[in-house]
């Protein structure tokens, strides 16, 4: 279970009460850690490289929590990053498949009047010769719109 901050600036006071020393540092640092990382989710003025270094920065000088708080806002920003682009890559699928799936549509809406008079004149030239005497491709099918608009 997580404690809120205020539950958190009273165990301090109640440890430093207590004279509890060790359990003061430790909370303290954990208070410490935390108002870091609202900090660096408060800013946004700070860009992904200036984060960067101020990860490399920490891990030379040692403080390891200030290493944590950064990468855990690092990796934040970089997972929503990786959302966005796929909500934006997914979105643009779907208008082309609209785009495609309307121009389909009236290919074969358009074309249709062309395709029932060449399958009626294949069935009648089929019957008297065995031969198809339209081709599938002729001016005004839905194939041949449909390639139009390809």
């Amino acid at each position: 279970m997580e404690i809120s901050d205020s539950q958190l600036e009273t165990a301090i006071r109640n440890a430093d009460a207590a004279g509890r020393i060790e359990d003061v540092q430790s909370l303290s640092r954990e208070y410490n850690r935390r108002q870091k990382e609202k900090v660096i989710n408060e800013d946004e003025s700070i860009n992904d490289n200036e984060l960067e270094t101020a990860i490399r920065n920490a891990d030379k000088a040692g403080r390891t929590e200030d290493v944590q708080a950064l990468a855990v806002q690092y990796n934040r920003r970089k997972e929503a990053s990786q959302q966005d682009k796929s909500l934006v890559e997914e979105a643009a699928y779907l208008a082309d498949d609209f785009a495609n799936q309307f121009n389909l549509s009236i290919a074969n809406i358009a074309g249709a009047p062309v395709d029932l008079i060449s399958f009626g004149l294949n069935k009648i030239s089929n019957a008297i010769i065995d031969e198809d005497i339209v081709s599938p491709n002729a001016f005004g099918s839905s194939s041949s719109i449909k390639s139009a608009l390809a």
